[in-house]
């Protein structure tokens, strides 16, 4: 009886490495410090990220999630709203190791056009996300209980928007700004490899809509020596292939 326990509890304890080789991401708690910097500032790294994209090939204005891994680069990867209206559901790479940034309902406003100074602009930013109402987050069918603990708004002093080519596009004259950013966003841990579903947004009555649906295959990171081999591989197809031409 005791080897036979010990069996049972030995694979007990297998299975639930197992599962812990598998299990789901979890959501980063509000007000954390993700590589170096809170989630509140990264949102001023998100807004920099999506502006620098004309609309042409802004991943917000993207139906399909073509254009999801333009300047994506560092340890979180910027996941794309919506510029409102109906859902948008697109399908893209993630590299694994990666967190993702999801913003639910977001806002961003700047100074001179929407404010004098840091506390107006600030002011019109949270007066805007005061009214939203139903944020909402789901991966692969589990929903986030709380959507509305998940509110950033950037750190005191704001960020600097840098000039760029869809701010130019919208009229405004080429400068750098003090900005400031509010909203519901979620970061989530890496995400597992394989595919993932996201589903997430929420609405500012008669303002604005955000619905997001999006299909993520997190695809593995190579591993240092694989990548050496298949460069010593290329370099033996290179020399062969020189080899064969001298002969001719």
């Amino acid at each position: 009886m005791i080897s036979k326990n010990f069996s049972m509890i030995l694979c007990a304890g297998l299975m639930l490495l197992a599962g812990a080789d598998n299990a789901q991401a979890g959501f980063v708690a509000p007000g954390s410090v993700v590589e170096g910097k809170t989630i509140a500032e990264w949102t001023g790294e998100w807004w920099n990220w999506l502006v620098k994209e004309p609309f042409e090939t802004n991943p917000a204005a993207d139906p399909t999630g073509a254009f999801a891994n333009r300047n994506q680069s560092g340890p979180v990867f910027f996941v794309a709203g919506s510029f409102g209206g109906p859902t948008d559901e697109r399908s893209f790479t993630v590299s694994a190791g990666k967190y993702l940034l999801v913003p639910l309902v977001n806002y961003v406003f700047w100074a001179p056009e929407d404010g004098a100074d840091e506390a107006a602009i600030r002011a019109v930013a949270a007066s805007n996300v005061d009214s939203v109402t139903n944020p909402y987050f789901e991966i692969d069918g589990v929903s986030l209980p709380n959507p509305l603990d998940y509110r950033e708004a950037s750190p005191a002093g704001g960020f600097t928007l840098f000039d760029s080519p869809l701010l130019q596009q919208i009229g405004l004259p080429a400068m750098d700004r003090l900005a400031v950013a509010d909203g519901y966003w979620v970061m989530l841990e890496p995400l597992s490899v394989g595919t993932h579903t996201l589903r997430f947004g929420g609405a500012q009555p008669g303002q604005f809509e955000n619905n997001v649906v999006a299909h993520i295959t997190v695809t593995p990171v190579p591993e240092p020596g694989s990548l050496l081999i298949t460069g010593i591989g290329m370099l033996a197809l290179v020399v062969s292939r020189r080899q064969r031409n001298d002969r001719i």
